[in-house]
């Protein structure tokens, strides 16, 4: 398992194993927490909140807000997600609102894409790429 062969080299070459861990870029899979608490890793930072990266084969982060959470089968990892936020003009309406957009028939319909052509609804993460403050 590439996550074993890493963190054993990390230690080789610290002398520490490591306790933090960010998936590069949509590496985090189903057995990822489970390998994360085997491993003894105290914090991910994996969570793009808002995000669905699933038409791309990602992971589908659009249930997830920016609240930092205790994650795993024992609940020993804290998840710390990226700093992002829903903007636009339903942005501060419902936290249930990704749940329906990302849903089946809202991925059918293509709601996401059609709020975010709309300014209604997208998600912005906190970066200096690319964006600006308007």
């Amino acid at each position: 398992m590439k996550l074993v062969a890493l963190s054993e080299r990390v230690a080789d070459l610290t002398g520490a194993p490591p306790r933090i861990f960010k998936a590069g870029r949509y590496g985090l899979g189903a057995n990822t927490l489970a390998a994360l608490e085997e491993l003894c890793f105290d914090i991910d930072l994996s969570i793009c909140p808002y995000y669905d990266f699933w038409s791309i084969g990602g992971p589908d982060f659009s249930r997830f807000n920016s609240r930092p959470a205790w994650m795993g089968s024992r609940g020993q990892v804290l998840a710390l997600p990226t700093t992002a936020a829903p903007m636009g003009w339903l942005g501060g309406v419902s936290e249930r609102l990704p749940s329906v957009l990302h849903s089946a028939l809202g991925r059918r319909l293509r709601l996401n894409r059609i709020a975010a052509r709309s300014q209604a609804f997208y998600p912005m993460r906190l970066s200096p790429e690319g964006a600006s403050r308007a």
